[in-house]
């Protein structure tokens, strides 16, 4: 029998499974899941819901292909047990860096649920997202809850017309009251804390995106020598839905608890 002939052979008779052995193990059973659940979800910009986690009850507009983890709760889960602890001691938030409302909204909802006076000032420059970030909020104001929206970078300011400082945004703080301070401007961290003025002071909370191993120090010591202590918090996988697409040098400082 040739070689030809026996190749044939094999392809008669009982059928048989083949497996791309040269694929499978780029597979893992987390990629598989998610792949099946967005294959059944529609692709379109929508006002979705975040169904768990400390944003419980909130919302915020995105494509629900892209963003299964926040309808979960669960986007940047690594962050959700000091969310946890952190959203009821406080009663100002300031969101350096809106987007696609995710973070307010999800604190406007824990803030409904404390049935207490708060105030939420978001910043975003993106105009898009502004104009989502505002019909969003008239869904939350209320009596009790200010939600403030500003179409601004937060940075170094000076003579930049779309900049301005964090120092110059009033404080709302009342006495005994505090203020949780989300940063995420993509690498601008020291900027914004440079120019953090009355904000920066240990009574106050603050979650910060470092977009850079190196800006790691300077900022923990500029926030030090403002009574503030950091601790660092590092990406891990989900257990369910495994590691988030985003830079491998990308963690957070949040304020020692």
């Amino acid at each position: 029998m040739t070689l030809a002939e026996r190749g044939r052979t094999r392809t008669t008779g009982r059928p048989r499974l083949i497996v791309d052995r040269s694929r499978s193990n780029d597979l893992d059973g987390s990629t598989i899941l998610k792949k099946a659940l967005k294959a059944l979800i529609p692709d379109a910009a929508l006002r979705l819901p975040i169904l768990g986690g400390p944003f419980a009850g909130g919302f915020f507009i995105g494509r629900p292909r892209d963003s299964l983890r926040k309808v979960m709760g669960v986007y940047e889960h690594e962050l959700n047990p000091w969310l946890i602890k952190v959203l009821p001691r406080v009663n100002v938030v300031l969101d350096l860096g809106g987007n696609d409302g995710y973070f307010s909204f999800g604190c406007a909802a824990a803030f409904r649920r404390k049935d207490i006076v708060t105030a939420i000032i978001c910043f975003e420059p993106d105009e898009y997202y502004c104009q989502i970030l505002e019909q969003g909020a008239g869904r939350y104001r209320s009596s009790k809850l200010d939600i403030t929206i500003v179409q601004k970078f937060v940075g170094a300011g000076g003579d930049v017309a779309d900049t301005i400082q964090l120092e110059s945004v009033a404080s709302q703080l009342e006495d005994g009251q505090r203020a949780l301070v989300k940063i995420d401007v993509e690498g601008a961290e020291l900027d914004v804390l440079s120019h953090g003025g009355p904000w920066l002071t240990s009574q106050n909370y603050f979650l910060i995106e470092v977009h850079a191993e190196s800006l790691i120090k300077p900022i923990v010591n500029l926030l030090a020598e403002h009574g503030v202590s950091l601790q660092q918090i590092d990406q891990r996988p989900h257990w369910l839905l495994g590691p988030e697409q985003r830079d491998k040098d990308n963690r957070w400082l949040v304020s020692a608890l």
